[in-house]
């Protein structure tokens, strides 16, 4: 799993929480005997060094999907983003853990699209979140008939958005074999691409070139 883009926060982490989400992502997580007024229901808050009983050292507290939170505070405090290990495949429920156990108490709000590509690179989609509000939007194989002849792979797209670009520039001469005209573009890139990205892409698209 490869991810690009972060969530903005509506206001700074707190020095406090902004090492909590830190240590949350560092530390492998493992259910606990301990108290759950302070630690949560078996240690999931737990984040410390000091040594507390584990009820299972490949187990996670059951409130948390997985071993390892992939999700991280940015270093500036005023967003969340991937910390860029690939093996992080329940990336939408630790959102909505940290969203709902971590971010709503704490009277913060969340929003942003966030690209993902899948081991497969015909797999991915966008991680959207407004206000909260998380939703998850996915592209398969079955999505991907060839737009105007164009091999225009996911990882072009959700890895390095320049890329993308270069290819849509170097490709004008067989937009126009095709008679492809620049809304027929635009509908191509908008397949691919989340919203948030669209007009930032097309600004670098001389529309001349193509039409």
């Amino acid at each position: 799993m490869r991810f690009q883009g972060h969530f903005t926060l509506n206001k700074q982490l707190t020095p406090a929480l902004h090492e909590f989400l830190n240590k949350l992502n560092q530390s492998r997580r493992m259910g606990r005997f301990c108290d759950n007024e302070i630690y949560g229901f078996q240690g999931e808050f737990y984040v410390d060094d000091a040594a507390v009983p584990i009820l299972n050292t490949n187990t996670p507290p059951i409130t948390q999907p997985s071993l390892y939170c992939c999700w991280k505070p940015t270093e500036d405090g005023l967003g969340i983003e991937w910390d860029r290990n690939e093996n992080f495949y329940e990336f939408t429920e630790w959102l909505n853990y940290i969203v709902n156990k971590i971010l709503i108490p704490n009277d913060y709000s969340l929003t942003g699209d966030v690209d993902w590509v899948g081991d497969d690179p015909y797999e991915g989609g966008v991680l959207c979140v407004d206000n909260n509000f998380i939703t998850l939007e996915t592209f398969g194989k079955e999505d991907y008939s060839p737009a105007c002849g164009l091999d225009m792979r996911l990882d072009y797209v959700y890895i390095d958005k320049s890329v993308l670009t270069k290819k849509i520039k170097t490709v004008n001469k067989k937009f126009l074999d095709l008679e492809c005209k620049y809304d027929k573009l635009v509908r191509v890139i908008e397949q691919y691409l989340s919203p948030s990205m669209v007009k930032k892409v097309l600004a670098e698209v001389d529309e001349k070139q193509i039409v």
